[in-house]
């Protein structure tokens, strides 16, 4: 009996730290967007976003955005209902989603009113058309931005010269991706510990 606890204990505490860093890395998919990647260009910029899941805190949803370009790679957390933008940031050895000021233009969760002014970016557009599944507004530079409606949110279609070129939309199996992942590590992991211990218990039973 003192074999066998010597043994199990051991792999306890192993499959722990193997199994321990996926569960801490999981992250909720589940987002109220109907996509999960924007890619756009122009003659001379690529650009795209990946959603990457969603954080509820405080009663607020925060959807992760990684935003890929040829110049830069970064990853924020938009507020979803007033698309606020957040970005990580630490201070005391704490980490906090602080507000940059700034606003994104990827989606509006409901269409504007005509001549309404909303934030964009930076600053603040005004709309200056609106149909039924569409409308359109111009910023303060005078930039046109175009959106479409996407399942129940508005997603921009055009910046400009800048147009959306891909979208990938959100597949329902995708949240169980994570989960499943898990479960096939875990299992894989407990098996050929199982395997080794009994192995070894046979190994050092013959031997006593």
């Amino acid at each position: 009996m003192k074999l066998v606890f010597k043994i199990l204990v051991p792999s306890l505490i192993l499959l722990s730290a193997i199994i321990l860093p996926y569960i801490l890395s999981y992250r909720d998919l589940r987002t109220p967007l109907p996509f999960v990647k924007l890619a756009y260009s122009s003659n001379s910029t690529e650009i795209s976003f990946s959603i990457k899941g969603s954080l509820n805190i405080g009663g607020s949803e925060y959807i992760i955005v990684e935003k890929t370009s040829m110049k830069e790679h970064v990853v924020y957390f938009v507020e979803y209902g007033t698309r606020r933008i957040f970005y990580l940031t630490k201070v005391d050895d704490k980490q906090y989603l602080g507000f940059s000021g700034i606003y994104t233009v990827l989606w509006f969760t409901e269409p504007p009113k005509i001549n309404d002014t909303v934030p964009v970016l930076d600053y603040y557009g005004v709309v200056s058309n609106v149909q039924d599944n569409s409308f359109c507004l111009k910023d303060y530079y005078g930039i046109d931005l175009h959106y479409e409606k996407i399942g129940s949110v508005y997603v921009l279609s055009r910046y400009g010269e800048l147009k959306l070129k891909n979208i990938v939309l959100k597949n329902e199996d995708l949240r169980r991706e994570p989960f499943t992942y898990i479960l096939i590590v875990s299992l894989t992991a407990t098996t050929v510990i199982l395997l080794t211990d009994i192995i070894l218990l046979r190994i050092l039973r013959s031997k006593v």
